[in-house]
């Protein structure tokens, strides 16, 4: 017998993991820009380009550490009862948080910045308290985002607002 309103898992990724699979390519061209600034400033002997290799560096360093801020949480699964208790599974780096909260309490927000390609995020609160979020990553797309947003809204019986609808359609234009 099935007593869950809503179930929904994905494997885990470490955080290690899903830092890296956001950033590696960012990394990858920084680092070359930062290999052939190098190159320029040691064959033409200019100090000006040890200036921009510091430029490089510092920009590496800060968008690394965005993707580490975006990738800390990870939901590897939610689960919502038949007595409406929502179960978290939300991993903080590399802890289970195990949250467990009552369904009238949890509050979830949906933001999608640009459209396909950018970024898109579902935060979780207890009541005005953030409890975590997760961004798109591997298993969690748009698509499954959404899908939980959209349960967990209906499961509530409260409406989508407009601005809700339009963030869950995919597309530039949507």
């Amino acid at each position: 017998m099935n007593d869950d309103l809503y179930k929904k898992e994905v494997a885990y990724i470490p955080f290690q993991s899903r830092v890296w699979a956001k950033s590696s390519l960012l990394v990858y061209l920084m680092s070359i820009q930062f290999v052939i600034v190098l190159v320029l400033a040691i064959v033409l002997e200019q100090s000006f380009f040890l200036l921009a290799l510091v430029v490089v560096a510092i920009g590496l360093g800060g968008n690394y550490y965005v993707f580490w801020r975006r990738m800390r949480y990870f939901l590897q699964g939610i689960r919502i009862s038949q007595a409406k208790i929502v179960q978290l599974d939300l991993y903080l780096k590399d802890e289970n948080q195990h949250i467990q909260l009552p369904l009238h309490h949890l509050k979830v927000e949906f933001i999608r910045n640009g459209g396909r390609g950018r970024y898109i995020l579902l935060r979780f609160y207890n009541q005005q308290q953030l409890l975590g979020f997760q961004y798109d990553l591997k298993a969690w797309n748009h698509d499954q985002l959404a899908e939980v947003f959209t349960k967990i809204k209906a499961l509530k019986e409260e409406a989508l607002t407009r601005q809700e609808e339009r963030m869950l359609k995919k597309g530039f234009f949507g």
